[in-house]
């Protein structure tokens, strides 16, 4: 996990995503809308993306080598969309962002150390300090158990984590949730 790892707040999310060109923002809502790491993202082809809002992560591109389907939040999943509606080649092997190094004539992925250089600088342009590439995928854990009150369970599958432990890292506890949970405390009758 990387060194400045913490979820970003909404305006940071709003400053981030504000100004960065259709593709950096269908990047940066891959990473916060589905919780990929930069080197899932970066590897993500138009045919990972599925109707029903899912995506796979395949083996080649998900740490550990464990293939696993995702599921993208309704804003991220319409954003990719019209994002691929405007790649010249949306064939199902076509690379989702697209580098402009080609091999055998085809176009390649992303490199995924181009994402983490060009998250870094967007959060820079964007004024955002502390975080990095990692927050986008912490920012989804944590917004993901704190406004749907998923189980740990669901968010471990979700991020592909081969123990719980792992995901509760992830974990940031937020004033506001903090606030709100320990006002709703019921400890007897008054």
């Amino acid at each position: 996990m990387a060194h400045h790892a913490r979820p970003l707040l909404d305006h940071e999310i709003q400053s981030l995503t504000g100004e960065a060109s259709p593709r950096d923002r269908a990047l940066i809502w891959l990473c916060l809308g589905a919780g990929l790491r930069a080197q899932e993202a970066a590897g993500a082809r138009v045919g990972h993306l599925h109707s029903d809002g899912s995506l796979k992560v395949p083996e080649e591109t998900a740490k550990g080598e464990r293939s696993r389907l995702v599921y993208l939040s309704e804003q991220a999943h319409n954003i990719l969309l019209a994002w691929i509606s405007n790649l010249r080649d949306s064939s199902p092997e076509a690379p989702m962002f697209p580098s402009r190094k080609r091999k055998h004539g085809q176009l390649q992925c992303l490199q995924p150390g181009t994402v983490v250089d060009l998250v870094k600088e967007l959060m820079v342009q964007a004024g955002i300090t502390g975080a990095s590439s990692h927050s986008l995928r912490r920012t989804h854990a944590t917004r993901l158990r704190d406004t749907t009150d998923a189980d740990l369970v669901l968010i471990k599958a979700q991020l592909g984590h081969s123990s719980l432990v792992v995901t509760e890292r992830y974990l940031e506890v937020t004033p506001a949730r903090h606030r709100e949970i320990v006002r709703e405390l019921k400890v007897g009758a008054l």
